[in-house]
């Protein structure tokens, strides 16, 4: 039997910095003077803190498209169509959850209403209407729910990951976050690994970072 891949989120490392993080939020923020020792270790810590969140942020990016992946490929057989007219994981995972084994989209059109737009749902109504998938067997849509709650705990994690950057980012790159606000500063330095690291990419690659084709081709790597 084929073995099952490891989950990022049962790695010690992951486990343990999500600790600190616990750790660095529940202390608090105080500004001792800056000959004080302990205030510069705190600095030290807590840049290191960020660092490490941010290489973490990269690998749950991965993984969160890996584990997308997985899904398209365990649902594939009840909807095929569903993976190309949704490309973003979190809505394809919401719409997957409440189709379910329904053959007839139209019955749950209302559910998808709170997380599709219009356009979406009349395109995969009418794309359901003529699919030539099949209902999926209860070991199957078992899988199928196993790796949404996955997803959304790589969700969870990526947001308590990327809540703590945010909130050290006006002190650790000012000039990053006047320019474009703290949130998208923290994506930047999300997406390529820290601040020595994005200082390196040339302006003209700037654009396309986080930039993901949204093609069956791309997803297949």
């Amino acid at each position: 039997t084929k073995s099952k891949r490891p989950r990022l989120l049962d790695d010690p490392a992951l486990k343990i910095h999500l600790a600190s993080i616990v750790s660095a939020q529940s202390s608090v923020d105080t500004k001792p003077s800056a000959n004080d020792s302990t205030a510069k270790d705190s600095e030290y810590t807590e840049h290191m803190l960020i660092l490490s969140s941010n290489k973490h942020l990269v690998s749950l990016g991965q993984e969160i498209h890996r584990t997308h992946l997985e899904l398209c490929k365990l649902y594939h057989a009840k909807f095929p169509e569903l993976e190309e007219l949704l490309t973003d994981p979190f809505q394809y995972r919401s719409a997957v959850e409440i189709i379910g084994n329904e053959m007839d989209v139209t019955v749950v059109n209302d559910k998808l209403n709170q997380v599709l737009s219009s356009n979406q749902i009349i395109t995969i109504s009418v794309a359901g209407s003529t699919t030539s998938g099949r209902p999926l067997s209860e070991e199957e849509l078992g899988a199928v729910h196993a790796t949404c709650l996955y997803l959304d705990e790589l969700k969870r994690t990526r947001e308590e990951l990327t809540a703590f950057v945010e909130s050290r980012m006006e002190r650790w790159a000012p000039n990053i976050c006047a320019l474009i606000g703290s949130s998208l500063a923290a994506k930047l330095l999300a997406s390529t690994g820290g601040l020595a690291e994005l200082s390196k990419i040339p302006s003209c690659n700037l654009q396309i970072l986080g930039k993901v084709k949204a093609t069956s081709s791309a997803r297949g790597g």
